[in-house]
């Protein structure tokens, strides 16, 4: 930071006689340049100052912004493991309501880990039905579901992958039921080359379709192979 030079104490004044009053005005004369230099100079430091500080703002208000997605992602880790923890034998019997989903527990048969799709009675082992016998309670950790083929009326998962075999005749697959925002999706491809002679029908499950209610979407091509994701209430499902 540049620093002040002082300027003379006395300063020339009317009521001094004429050689003071030429004398100090001299003085100030020969201060003042000097003066307004280091002046100029400390006003264009205070401006880099004063742009320092505020990109170092918009720095921490973006380092703020991404301890807060950091946060958020870290307590829904933590929630995700709070299910995950005091893995259960899996027992036969057991009902399971909506705040369960989720929940793991492990078979008995294969001793692998399974999580909780779906609500309901669990009286198949989950290692026998793992997502894609009836009724795909289970599924297991880490595992990606194989595709499930279908030949007749389906209701899907999310994240189902329906070979949709059309061979003896059209059959309509619906869509996942209170599907979430940006996470559920299931895929349908044709299983036989057999769309374009025997249609295949994809009902919304009462949700809109690119912002359609009612509307549904039909496979009419030969060797299609089509995701659908749920967006939200406004636009309903998409197909890409």
């Amino acid at each position: 930071m540049t620093l002040l030079t002082a300027i003379p104490n006395e300063m020339p004044g009317r009521n001094q006689d004429e050689d003071k009053f030429v004398r100090l005005m001299d003085q100030l004369f020969v201060a003042l340049p000097g003066f307004q230099s280091q002046l100029n100079s400390i006003i264009g430091e205070i401006n880099a100052l004063v742009v320092d500080a505020n990109e170092s703002k918009t720095a921490a208000e973006g380092f703020l912004a991404a301890i807060i997605v950091y946060a958020t992602n870290a307590a829904n880790s933590a929630s995700a493991a709070a299910l995950s923890t005091n893995v259960t034998k899996w027992v036969t019997g057991i009902t399971y309501v909506s705040s369960d989903i989720g929940r793991v527990v492990w078979s008995p048969t294969d001793f692998q880990n399974y999580r909780l799709m779906i609500a309901g009675t669990s009286t198949i082992d989950p290692n026998l039905e793992d997502g894609i016998g009836s009724p795909r309670m289970w599924r297991k950790i880490n595992y990606e579901k194989p595709a499930l083929v279908v030949s007749a009326n389906t209701a899907t998962l999310s994240t189902d992958k329906i070979a949709a075999n059309s061979t003896n005749g059209s059959f309509t697959i619906t869509a996942p039921s209170n599907p979430v925002a940006g996470e559920t999706w299931f895929e349908v491809f044709d299983y036989a080359g057999t769309f374009a002679k025997n249609n295949v029908t994809v009902n919304f499950n009462g949700g809109k379709f690119e912002g359609v209610t009612g509307d549904t979407f039909i496979l009419d091509m030969n060797n299609l192979d089509i995701k659908f994701r749920y967006i939200d209430t406004l636009k309903g499902w998409v197909a890409r």
